[in-house]
């Protein structure tokens, strides 16, 4: 399995630099929740349904880098484990790669996009889109339109794969995660505006005892990979970065419709 830790982007919890490697394991016990019904339909994307394809946000930086990533497959020979991974010679030479691509300069850390490719890679085999046939990575099914691509990412991520997988530093955090996140998605989509992150994670852990107030770790946690990969899906957007100023998240109007209409 792919080591997903990472060195955090600056614009984070209160502008201090918060890692969640840095913090240890001094996590509560994470508490299973019986997730409504009425919640957990709320959220399922389906590509049958064509009426939400004008509000995927197709350009999106998911969308965007996972294309990247299959142009980049489809025009090389890389080989893959018996597990289907790439060898640590497909990341130098993507990474090599895409430094002359918009994407580059979206994400100025390097560190972190390489993670992000990753990320995207774990997404991407789950969805059988990358394929590993006689030990050579190809694309078993490449999506027709923009939309097709979209919904595929998001199903594969929302509920295919497993987080533990892209979200590495803290692997029992991640099962827990997964397991509730109807919960968060209902909790941010409650917000009508922008809304304060950390006090957003106390709402979640109060609810379902994934962790205690107040806990950096598991905010970050919650920042850096589930709000962090909705904002990649073009669902939330950050709020721009102020000295001394909590991070904030708002629901995009695009985002907000799309996951209603999905009722």
């Amino acid at each position: 399995m792919a080591n997903n830790n990472f060195t955090p982007d600056p614009r984070r919890l209160s502008r201090r630099t918060v890692h969640p490697v840095a913090y240890g394991t001094d996590h509560q016990n994470s508490q299973d929740y019986q997730i409504p019904q009425s919640i957990a339909s709320s959220y399922l994307l389906q590509a049958s349904h064509t009426r939400l394809s004008s509000l995927c946000d197709t350009g999106c930086f998911a969308v965007r880098l996972a294309e990247y990533i299959i142009e980049t497959v489809t025009g090389n020979i890389f080989p893959v484990s018996d597990e289907g991974r790439f060898h640590d010679s497909f990341y130098r030479f993507i990474m090599k790669a895409i430094e002359s691509t918009p994407l580059a300069s979206e994400i100025e850390d390097r560190d972190l996009l390489l993670i992000y490719i990753k990320q995207a890679v774990a997404i991407l085999r789950k969805a059988r889109i990358i394929q590993n046939e006689e030990g050579v990575a190809r694309i078993g099914e490449r999506p027709l339109s923009g939309f097709a691509m979209y919904v595929k990412l998001f199903h594969s991520f929302w509920n295919d794969l497993e987080w533990e997988e892209i979200f590495s530093s803290d692997t029992a955090l991640a099962a827990d995660l997964k397991r509730n996140r109807y919960i968060l998605m209902d909790l941010t989509l409650r917000h009508p505006g922008p809304m304060v992150l950390e006090a957003l994670a106390n709402d979640f852990f109060d609810l379902t005892g994934f962790s205690r107030q107040g806990d950096l770790f598991s905010i970050s946690f919650l920042d850096f990979y589930f709000y962090t990969w909705l904002r990649h899906f073009g669902i939330v957007e950050y709020a721009a970065p102020r000295d001394d100023a909590p991070v904030s998240i708002t629901v995009t109007d695009r985002g907000r419709k799309l996951l209603k209409a999905a009722m």
